[in-house]
């Protein structure tokens, strides 16, 4: 990052340690789940594992393993190191944990739709972790809004995942049609301002769902990094 504001300030904040600690405990859970199933498979056994039974603890392990994932990009938002900028993470990798930890926060009932525009540059398979951790972070935060404005309410949002031309790497979500947040969009919560001030203290574009025209009820969340991120 060549921005003026060291890295480890963008996320120095009361929010993002919540937000923080919001991954850890789907982490926790989901280790606390798998971890219980992989326990009664192997006590529920009095003779020697069939084939069958090691095909199920195999699975399991695995699951095991690909629920700490989240930490790889979670360690590397104090600007400790963890996480250099130069490293690469998975799109597709991100999104799958970071759509996991949003639908934890947001209430019950609520959908992140992934959808595609034709009218966008191809996704690249893999962006500087450093990017993702910004984008998980207002991604995250925007979530808790949400919740604080009406805790109650689902949300159904579109998502355009990131994606970048030669200069710019952006992330898009919009409202369903069937989402009715209008009343929310305006409000100002302790949430919005940590999205507004850890992007501005990256020097990215953080355009706070405005509505995409005139004739239209669609409203459109985007992040928007330059090439100062990489």
């Amino acid at each position: 990052m060549t921005s003026a504001t060291p890295r480890r300030q963008i996320f120095d904040s009361a929010e993002a340690t919540q937000l923080q600690r919001d991954v850890i405990a789907t982490v926790l859970h989901d280790l606390g789940s798998v971890t219980s199933a992989l326990a009664l498979r192997v006590e529920a056994r009095t003779t020697p594992l069939e084939l069958h039974d090691v095909r199920a603890v195999a699975e399991l392990t695995e699951q095991l393993r690909d629920a700490v994932k989240p930490l790889v990009w979670l360690r590397g938002f104090p600007g400790r190191g963890a996480l250099a900028p130069a490293q690469l993470v998975d799109v597709a990798f991100w999104w799958r944990h970071v759509h996991h930890v949003s639908l934890n926060l947001l209430p019950r009932g609520s959908r992140l739709q992934v959808v595609v525009d034709a009218t966008c540059p191809p996704r690249p398979s893999a962006l500087p972790a450093e990017q993702l951790a910004l984008m998980t972070m207002l991604m995250l935060g925007t979530c808790r809004h949400f919740v604080d404005v009406n805790h109650n309410a689902p949300l159904m949002l579109n998502v355009l995942l990131p994606r970048s031309d030669s200069k710019h790497v952006a992330l898009e979500l919009s409202a369903s049609a069937d989402s009715v947040f209008e009343h929310s969009i305006g409000r100002s919560t302790r949430w919005r301002r940590f999205c507004v001030r850890a992007a501005a203290r990256a020097g990215a574009t953080l355009a706070w769902w405005a509505p995409l025209g005139a004739d239209t009820f669609v409203w459109r969340w985007s992040v928007t990094l330059t090439d100062a991120m990489g």
